[in-house]
């Protein structure tokens, strides 16, 4: 199972999930959140840390990925960013790994596999 909006999920099997489904693309090269998972845990001070980073991970850890967030949305206080600008994320590997948490959590709320009513 995979979260897609709060209680909404569709069926996947967990491989997929885990493996096949491509979560960030870099150089026409598609990784999953096997991928991310593992260079950040056995490369990125996960387990140890390599002096020498696989390139596409430098890229998702740098601004210089080539996906950017442009937004110019109302908001009721302070804006989160600026507006009508292109903002390219830096550390975006942090929040793709809480994404997977969050995921993983939710689906086993779903499949009622945690007893923790307040996730």
């Amino acid at each position: 199972m995979k979260a897609i909006l709060k209680d909404k999920f569709h069926e996947v099997y967990n491989l997929d999930w885990w493996e096949r489904e491509s979560v960030f693309t870099c150089q026409g090269r598609q990784f999953s959140r096997k991928n991310i998972v593992l260079s950040m845990a056995n490369k990125d001070g996960g387990a140890h840390v390599d002096k020498e980073l696989e390139e596409y991970y430098k890229i998702l850890i740098s601004e210089n990925w080539e996906v950017g967030f442009y937004g110019s949305l109302e908001f009721s206080g302070g804006t989160p960013s600026p507006q009508g600008e292109t903002i390219y994320p830096e550390n975006a590997h942090l929040a793709l790994v809480r994404q997977f948490a969050h995921e993983v959590l939710c689906s086993s709320k779903h499949l009622k596999w945690l007893s923790v009513n307040d996730y």
